[in-house]
């Protein structure tokens, strides 16, 4: 693969309103974002779905060069993400 070239991975989705116990597909979407941290390899999209986010993530694996872990880019709407910092962490809100 030549340098530059974006390699396209897994899609996963999240849904603040769902039970834990999903599978991280748009039928059974996770129920946290570190659910979706856990898994996502370089290469993956996330695409979150407005609602709120009260946990800290770490990602577990890291994007590499020219094979990111995506941002939610379609469908629309794209997502807007308010972290709280550290004074008053309560979580993402979308």
């Amino acid at each position: 693969m030549s340098a530059g070239v974006t390699t396209r991975g897994a899609d996963f989705y999240v849904d603040a309103k769902v039970l834990k116990g999903g599978d991280g597909s748009a039928k059974a979407p996770f129920a946290t974002i570190q659910a979706a941290a856990d898994v996502a390899q370089a290469g993956d999209t996330v695409f979150i779905k407005p609602g709120t986010y009260a946990e800290a993530v770490k990602p577990k694996n890291s994007g590499k060069e020219g094979s990111p872990i995506i941002p939610p880019l379609s469908p629309p709407p794209i997502p807007v993400l308010s972290v709280s910092g550290a004074a008053g962490a309560k979580g993402i809100s979308c």
